[in-house]
């Protein structure tokens, strides 16, 4: 059968795998119109690959790299468009696609020697010329796509991307390198709870789809790691504005209930271990709580007093002290405790006066206001 289609011309063969209805035969043929491209080795002759309806995927890979391999790079130099037109044929394996992309390195890397050192006015001069070769454009092009990203300039990437002045594999290359950036970018602002950046992101109708998709796509996220992040501060204020926040209610975003009370008995434990009690009293006020929740905080006052009593740090805090015996919310044997810590304040104050004598005139004033004021709140 072999020697039989010897003599049947490339374009007789082309039309039996068109249409001869025996796979096996036409497995047979295919593989005889590749051999004969395969020892031809004319890139013409290869080039009508990127269209030739063949199904042989390993038979095509291994005459495409033995063709490749063994044609000079120079010889390329004038048809890079094949190559990448080559890179688009999915029967191609990977092996192959690897072989091709290295040999349009070469290309660009040949085409002068000095391209990456030239300015980038000169080398977008050179990208946009339509009299200049195809291999210099598209080197020029991509030349600047490295410069761009590695500069992280995503606004200049994404005008190239745009550019029908520059050849489509440069404006590809610079749509790749934007959204390999701006992936990066969502991921930083999901890192750090910046919901918002990543909606505006979401939002930019002139992003690629590929970017403003990944970014819709992280916009819960976001919002959960800013959440987790008040809840672990005990900031639940800014919990209840994310609530109301009208961009994540129009998305179906919802902060749930749970998350503004686990804040806020964060912050209550943080004042109760402080002994701030005026800040538990203050977040039991908050008519933006549910009722049962700030029953519950209200229960921690004292507490927080108690500690803010026995605490040496304290202690010693006489402002904080005097306020305590006017808060009607602290229970008074509570109170009572602080006004007998006022007396003996008072006694202090009057012992210390009498020790001083040459201190200046200011200062014995003050020991005398502050056991005056000690003892009228203690009475």
């Amino acid at each position: 059968m072999m020697s039989d289609l010897e003599y049947v011309d490339p374009e007789g063969l082309r039309l039996i795998v068109l249409y001869h209805p025996n796979d096996d035969f036409r497995r047979t043929v295919e593989l005889e119109l590749l051999r004969r491209y395969v020892e031809k080795g004319d890139l013409e002759l290869l080039a009508l690959l990127v269209n030739e309806p063949l199904t042989t995927t390993d038979g095509l890979t291994d005459g495409l790299i033995r063709i490749l391999s063994e044609t000079p790079v120079e010889e390329f130099r004038s048809q890079p468009g094949f190559l990448t037109g080559l890179l688009e044929d999915n029967r191609l394996l990977n092996r192959a696609r690897d072989l091709i992309k290295t040999i349009l390195n070469r290309i660009s890397e040949q085409l002068d020697t000095g391209i990456e050192n030239k300015s980038e006015s000169t080398l977008f001069e050179i990208a946009v010329d339509g009299t200049k070769p195809e291999s210099l454009r598209i080197a020029a092009g991509v030349s600047i796509v490295k410069k761009k990203s590695g500069a992280k300039k995503t606004d200049d990437l994404l005008r190239m991307s745009k550019n029908l002045g520059l050849h489509p594999q440069v404006r590809q290359d610079a749509e790749e390198e934007l959204i390999k950036l701006k992936t990066e970018e969502i991921r930083g602002y999901v890192e750090k709870g910046d919901y918002h950046s990543v909606i505006r992101m979401y939002q930019d109708k002139g992003m690629p789809p590929v970017v403003t998709e990944e970014a819709y796509s992280h916009i819960k996220t976001a919002v959960d790691r800013k959440v987790d992040g008040l809840v672990k501060n005990g900031e639940y204020s800014k919990i209840l504005d994310m609530k109301l926040d009208g961009e994540l209610i129009e998305m179906g975003i919802q902060i749930s209930e749970d998350s503004v009370k686990d804040a806020t008995l964060v912050a209550v434990g943080f004042a109760e271990a402080n002994g701030r009690y005026y800040t538990v009293i203050d977040i039991s006020k908050d008519e933006r709580l549910g009722p049962e929740l700030r029953v519950v905080v209200k229960g921690k006052i004292p507490a927080a007093a108690r500690r803010a009593l026995e605490s040496k740090s304290i202690n010693h805090d006489l402002e904080n002290k005097m306020r305590m015996v006017g808060r009607e919310e602290i229970p008074p044997e509570i109170r009572e405790q602080t006004r007998i810590v006022l007396v003996r304040k008072a006694q202090e104050y009057a012992t210390e006066w009498m020790k001083i004598k040459p201190s200046p005139r200011r200062d014995l004033e003050a020991y005398l206001q502050n056991a005056r004021r000690c003892a009228k709140l203690a009475t």
